[in-house]
């Protein structure tokens, strides 16, 4: 009998494995996910700090309630120019911009030479004696006498002869007559007179608006005299008052230097109430602080008054008191 062959047994399963490499399609073979992950990570860190650095200056930039306001130098020319407010004078006052609404003036006009020769003829006394030589410094360019010379003659006249005209009663040195008579203004000047400092004295303040250049002037104890219409003179001797009230001027009731302000006339006439618009006003200092912006003059450079041509000051109001300080100061010779 013949016997059946089993069926061969079918070959056992291997194990499952991934099909071979060739059979693959490889996602990011030059590694483009991790670049653009790590880019995209980096992009947004650049912006955020770019807009942690932008809101650093910014707070940088602001101001905060501690910090003081913006202020503006005000040169103030004594004895014609003005301080505070508005630009170099001399013979006044000198704030140098105007506060609230600036106000359109008259573009300024040279001063002609016959007026500032009349003026210096009138102040022989006690402009700075300077000596004949080409490099010397001229007291026609003192702001005090540019700023007198555009007085009509009836105003100046009454400021004749300057400030008070007394010697000045500070401690320090350069006081009394020099007795040595002028080589060119022709008489024996007192360098420390009221009218010989109005002169050479400058003063810078520094304010924010016309407020605020009022209660420096307050603080300083100072009188403002405005020219009305009538042309008369008149003066405001309480600037601490709601309105202040205008007396006819009696230069023999304000001693001291004095300096008139042109570029913050309109302002200040504003600030006190009153209803035109003057081209100037005359701010008068009294004798106390004469005597301490004195006092600094010579301790600047321990000269005589007599050897100054002219110093520069600085008041800053501390409270509620002015601070005085030299920051310039010119000798007559050079």
């Amino acid at each position: 009998m013949s016997a059946n062959a089993a069926p061969p047994n079918p070959a056992s399963p291997g194990p499952i494995a991934p099909p071979d490499e060739q059979f693959w399609e490889k996602y990011s073979p030059h590694y483009e996910f991790p670049l653009s992950s790590v880019g995209s990570v980096l992009m947004n860190v650049g912006i955020l700090a770019v807009f942690l650095i932008s809101l650093w200056l910014l707070a940088r930039s602001s101001m905060s309630d501690k910090v003081a306001p913006p202020i503006r130098a005000l040169n103030v020319a004594m004895g014609d120019a003005e301080a505070g407010i508005g630009s170099r004078g001399s013979g006044g006052g000198e704030p140098k911009e105007n506060v609230d609404v600036p106000i359109p003036t008259e573009p300024s006009q040279p001063v002609p030479e016959a007026v500032l020769k009349d003026v210096k003829d009138e102040n022989k006394k006690w402009l700075p004696v300077v000596p004949d030589a080409p490099d010397a410094p001229k007291v026609e360019d003192l702001p005090a006498v540019k700023n007198l010379a555009k007085l009509n003659d009836d105003i100046r006249k009454k400021l004749q002869p300057g400030a008070g005209g007394g010697p000045g009663s500070g401690t320090q040195g350069g006081k009394g007559d020099t007795g040595e008579p002028g080589t060119e203004n022709g008489g024996k000047g007192d360098a420390s007179s009221s009218a010989s400092r109005t002169l050479r004295w400058v003063i810078d303040f520094k304010t924010k608006d016309a407020a605020d250049y009022r209660a420096q002037l307050l603080a300083c104890k100072a009188i403002l005299a405005f020219p009305y219409p009538d042309k008369s003179l008149k003066a405001f001797k309480d600037l601490g008052a709601a309105r202040p009230t205008a007396t006819p001027f009696d230069k023999k009731e304000i001693p001291g230097i004095y300096f008139i302000d042109e570029d913050n006339a309109g302002a200040m006439a504003r600030e006190l109430g009153l209803d035109f618009r003057p081209t100037y006003f005359i701010c008068f200092f009294p004798k106390d602080i004469e005597d301490d912006l004195a006092a600094k003059e010579y301790e600047y450079r321990l000269r005589k008054e007599s050897e100054i041509f002219s110093t520069t000051f600085s008041i800053v109001i501390r409270d509620g008191k002015p601070t005085i300080r030299v920051t310039a100061q010119d000798a007559v010779r050079r």
